[in-house]
């Protein structure tokens, strides 16, 4: 597996914490900004950093990143920030986590065999410390072509998934909630239209019937270039909860709430299906999560930065 595991920059950094815009935080409770972002191979460094900035994001996934890019990016404005990426799908394209916290028990899994459509996960801990502690993250980018093949990259994740907290991703996946008759409707005349796929449940519905639930925004035209959602922040049921009524920050917006009236959650509890993908990881303990998702937001990157948006989640963990 051709893995660009730690890139040169990362031999210089320290463990020191980088100075980031960041509000003075309860020390009860400490938040972490996730978020997601297929580039499209996209060379647009200071575009991509002042999103980052203008944003607050801790840890980002990336999909369809130039090595350059990445390169050039952490070696100049986010010099101090710690990075793991692994080919996928094409020589030159990388799934890449970034993040502005340490990283440790670094992992890549192939998830297919496939030499032209080579499909990759990059995992690792982030140590945010504090009353955090750790989080296990995962980004990936599947099969855009077909369900079944998006299906058995999914499967290949199995023996790792019990482990992870979040995953980063561009899953290429449709979910039927999101849509309703008439976009529906529509959806599937404009795939039958241009010979595409048309519009398949599977990979969510499985998805979500396991362990994960989705905590980022939908949008009001979807996450990329054909205004449907296929860009996703997966959190783990048993460990991270998403409020039954999250706050939407306005799409680009990076004014937070004054305010927010939400509960504390316990975990849906995902249910076993005879006729799911086999299992992807332990069994569900039915514990309490420790940690919840209130605020997500959703900026809008395309036309000017890549054909997708960047999609982020806060994660908030509260001290015991």
């Amino acid at each position: 597996l051709d893995v660009v595991a730690t890139l040169a920059c990362q031999q210089q950094h320290t463990h020191e914490m980088a100075t980031w815009i960041h509000e003075e935080p309860d020390p009860a409770v400490q938040k972490v900004r996730v978020g997601t972002l297929n580039l499209g191979m996209c060379r647009k460094v200071e575009e991509f950093v002042s999103v980052l900035e203008e944003n607050k994001v801790d840890v980002i996934g990336l999909q369809e990143c130039y090595e350059d890019m990445i390169r050039r990016t952490t070696a100049t404005t986010l010099s101090h920030w710690y990075v793991h990426s692994a080919t996928t799908w094409c020589a030159t394209s990388l799934n890449v986590l970034l993040s502005r916290y340490p990283l440790k028990d670094i992992e890549v899994a192939p998830l297919n065999t496939n030499p032209l459509d080579k499909r990759t996960a990059v995992m690792a801990t982030v140590v945010v410390g504090g009353s955090v502690g750790e989080v296990r993250v995962c980004v990936t980018h599947l099969n855009h072509i077909e369900e079944p093949a998006r299906l058995a990259e999914w499967r290949a994740l199995g023996p790792y998934l019990s482990a992870i907290d979040v995953v980063l991703a561009d899953l290429n996946a449709l979910n039927f909630h999101d849509y309703n008759d008439e976009e529906l409707a529509t959806l599937k005349a404009a795939r039958a239209s241009s010979n595409w796929e048309s519009p398949k449940w599977d990979l969510l519905d499985t998805i979500q019937r396991r362990a994960f639930s989705i905590a980022s925004s939908k949008g009001e035209t979807g996450t990329c270039r054909f205004d449907t959602r296929i860009d996703y922040v997966l959190t783990r049921n048993e460990r991270i909860a998403v409020s039954d009524n999250p706050v939407d920050v306005p799409e680009g917006s990076v004014q937070q709430p004054s305010t927010i009236h939400t509960e504390e959650l316990t975990a849906v509890q995902p249910s076993a299906n005879p006729g799911d993908v086999p299992s992807e990881g332990a069994e569900d303990t039915g514990a309490q999560p420790h940690l919840t998702v209130k605020r997500r937001g959703l900026v809008d990157t395309r036309g000017w930065l890549t054909d997708h948006c960047l999609l982020w989640a806060d994660i908030e963990v509260y001290q015991s």
